[in-house]
């Protein structure tokens, strides 16, 4: 029963949001954060956070460490 109950729960699809559980939600993200966070970013802006990472640092989802998309 346990076990099924944990299955269930990390498996089904959220049918409708209820939007009241928000408002009991402080905010950390103030409008003008928000707004740095969406814009657009340059290939320098990605180049200098990727050279800022450790070679051998915690590998991504596809397994690879930073050093291969450094070299490639």
């Amino acid at each position: 029963m346990i076990k099924e109950y944990f299955a269930n729960l990390f498996t089904k699809e959220v049918q409708e949001i209820d939007e009241g559980i928000l408002y009991d939600v402080d905010r950390k993200v103030t409008q003008d954060m928000n707004q740095i966070l969406l814009a657009p970013f340059t290939k320098e802006v990605a180049t200098n956070a990727l050279f800022s990472i450790g070679d051998l640092k915690a590998p991504g989802m596809d397994g690879l460490h930073t050093v291969f998309f450094k070299r490639f």
